[in-house]
């Protein structure tokens, strides 16, 4: 939760349109309604590669968080890049 903390404040995520839908000790769960990215990489012709980003998300989180399960709401394509409204970011912690 202190890196997610940390990310807003001083990250590349603070240029993100982001909404908390919960934050406490137990899980920490957001979404973000408009990714700098997608914005960058659309406007830039190449809106595709957007995907890959998000799919970096599903291998990197679990590796550098192993106390906290990560997920995306019930599919892993719930992001901007595959055309959702908003990219779902879920952190569980282990064993909640």
């Amino acid at each position: 939760m202190a890196f997610n903390e940390l990310m807003d404040r001083e990250g590349t995520p603070r240029f993100n349109r982001r909404e908390y839908a919960r934050r406490d000790d137990q899980v920490c769960h957001f979404r973000i309604t408009r990714c700098i990215f997608s914005d960058f990489l659309t406007e830039a012709g190449a809106p595709e590669l957007t995907r890959f980003f998000c799919d970096v998300d599903r291998r990197f989180f679990p590796d550098a968080f192993p106390d906290f399960s990560f997920g995306r709401g019930g599919s892993w394509e719930n992001t901007i890049a595959y055309g959702k409204s908003c990219c779902e970011f879920v952190f569980r912690k282990r064993g909640v």
